[in-house]
């Protein structure tokens, strides 16, 4: 196998990011984050940039982005008022489609990490509680499941495996 690099995009303090099968969609690391869009069938150019107040607010950053469907989910976090949240968005226009505050204790040193799960559903890994959160397609916490060693990050493959990082082993789970 070759990997060959097709293109570059200058350094931004990058953090999360997320693709749908023609835009990849990057989000910054900083207070007032925002998220740029660039053109995967167009050699990579830029297309658009999100910025503050339409991505978060000012003491706001952005721990992750996640496109399904033409909807960005997107995990914002305050360290100012110490909370979290995760909000549905249109990918074209990120107007709120629903936001969900967290019940998480706040830790500004690990990023809020999620995935989606089957019928368009969301697993949230709280770490700093040893939590697994379900939250529905609608934006409502479905279910809170202890989980130990706790959760740092969580993924899905074929449809019904649920893979969660910690910090002594990548645990498989069926669902």
């Amino acid at each position: 196998m070759t990997i060959n690099k097709v293109h570059s995009i200058p350094y931004q303090h990058w953090f999360s990011c997320t693709c749908s099968n023609s835009i990849l969609y990057l989000s910054t690391k900083v207070y007032s984050s925002s998220i740029l869009e660039f053109n995967l069938t167009n050699s990579m150019s830029f297309h658009k940039r999100w910025e503050s107040p339409d991505t978060c607010t000012k003491d706001e950053a952005i721990d992750g982005i996640f496109y399904h469907n033409d909807t960005l989910a997107i995990m914002i976090s305050n360290d100012v008022r110490k909370f979290v949240r995760l909000e549905l968005r249109s990918a074209t226009t990120l107007i709120r489609i629903w936001s969900l505050p967290l019940d998480i204790i706040y830790n500004e040193r690990q990023a809020y990490r999620f995935c989606l799960i089957n019928r368009d559903e969301w697993i949230i890994a709280d770490h700093t509680s040893s939590r697994l959160l379900h939250i529905s397609n609608d934006g409502k916490l479905k279910a809170i499941f202890e989980y130990r060693p706790a959760p740092c990050c969580t993924t899905t493959f074929r449809n019904n495996i649920l893979a969660v990082s910690t910090k002594l082993a990548v645990q498989l789970h069926k669902f």
